[in-house]
């Protein structure tokens, strides 16, 4: 019986609040995930954010969705708060309390809001005087200059634009030299205009795209749009479109004007994405064939199909299975203006196999000399293929 006395005695305990010393007075009970709202007025000026779901909203001064990481540093300093030390009999405004210098409501999920006047830092800068609702005098034993100094500029979400990568289905970047056009989605992207894209470089373009960050914001929201505009950018997802377009570089940075009208500044190290062209973003592999990955290579010519497989000592299936393989790893696509095809001029197909799923899939059509006309089954323009000399001879 005693063992289960003490047992429910351990249960029941909670181990105190670290944050909490004895003798202390409770300033809020506030958790990370509980907070919706922040409130900070400062004189004439107040900053208000508001959480919806997971994403978090300036309302005040300007109307914006708001940066992460600096509402999760305010919130996450607000929290660390929950003891601190009275000062009974205190005047105020010995303390920067009257008036004080800032006053923070803090809203939470169950619609109640608990407010704290912030006074000066206590001498040796570790705390800082506070008053509760109750007019109690405190000292909070950290510092919180950091928060009640938060600008609202430091609030407003800083990327260009903002989306799920995953929902992209085309970037567009348009200059005076011409157009990158990538459309496609999860790991199949084209080049409009060439063929397929190298992957590692869509997914590239679309991360810098979304990681582009204002350094500044302009007061002038430039709704005429920029004139004469040295790029373009258009994202489009599954259920929006936006871009911005890039004018010139000033001492600011160089001036960004979104579609919505918001204008700022970016820095001309974080433009340098914007002078790829196609070349630099397509695939230039047309079998994307990785021989020590891929499983197997089906090639069917003339009514004929020959299967490759790979085995621990090799590649297996035909007599020059190694040479082959070779041959297909080696070949390079040129993008130069190719025949169009008709499908009647189909002389082979190569399909690549990975993890028992189709991997790649090429037409190849008519021998030109040292080229092969071919197509990606899967879309894209009709392109030359260097290097598959043993097709050229009919040994593929």
């Amino acid at each position: 019986m005693a063992v289960l006395v003490v047992a429910a005695a351990l249960w029941l305990w909670e181990p105190p609040d670290p944050r909490v010393n004895g003798g202390d007075t409770i300033v809020w009970t506030l958790e990370t995930d509980d907070v919706t709202g922040i409130e900070l007025s400062r004189g004439d000026e107040t900053l208000v954010l508001a959480r919806d779901g997971d994403q978090w909203r300036l309302e005040e001064p300007v109307v914006s969705p708001a940066d992460a990481a600096e509402v999760e540093f305010i919130v996450v300093n607000l929290t660390r708060i929950r003891g601190a030390r009275p000062l009974p009999d205190a005047d105020a405004s010995q303390f920067g309390l009257a008036p004080p210098q800032a006053t923070l409501r803090v809203t939470q999920s169950n619609g109640s809001v608990s407010q704290l006047d912030v006074g000066s830092e206590s001498p040796t800068g570790s705390g800082t005087y506070a008053r509760l609702e109750s007019g109690e005098v405190v000292l909070v034993p950290y510092s919180l200059a950091d928060v009640i100094e938060t600008q609202a500029a430091m609030l407003r979400e800083r990327r260009i634009l903002t989306f799920d990568e995953a929902a992209v289905r085309r970037v567009t970047v348009e200059s005076a030299n011409g157009v990158l056009e990538v459309t496609g989605s999860g790991t199949d992207w084209y080049v409009n205009g060439f063929g397929r894209a190298n992957i590692l470089r869509a997914e590239d373009l679309i991360f810098t795209v979304r990681g582009t960050r204002f350094l500044s914001f302009s007061p002038d929201t430039a709704p005429d749009g920029i004139a004469d505009a040295a790029f373009r950018v258009t994202v489009a997802t599954v259920a929006d479109e936006m871009g911005f377009a890039v004018g010139e570089q000033g001492p600011m940075g160089v001036y960004i004007r979104r579609d919505d009208g918001l204008a700022g500044y970016a820095d001309p190290d974080a433009l340098q994405f914007l002078g790829q062209g196609p070349l630099d973003v397509v695939q230039r592999s047309p079998f994307r064939l990785d021989p020590n990955v891929d499983d197997r290579i089906t090639i069917a010519r003339d009514g004929v199909e020959t299967v490759l497989t790979r085995r621990e000592d090799g590649w297996a299936g035909a007599e020059d299975a190694q040479s082959i393989v070779a041959a297909l790893q080696a070949a390079n696509i040129t993008y130069l203006r190719a025949t169009v095809p008709t499908p009647g001029d189909e002389r082979a197909r190569v399909t690549v196999v990975r993890d028992s799923g189709r991997h790649t899939e090429v037409v190849l059509f008519q021998d030109e000399g040292t080229y092969v006309i071919a197509r990606d089954a899967g879309g894209g323009v009709p392109f030359r293929v260097e290097g598959l000399q043993p097709f050229a001879a009919g040994t593929l």
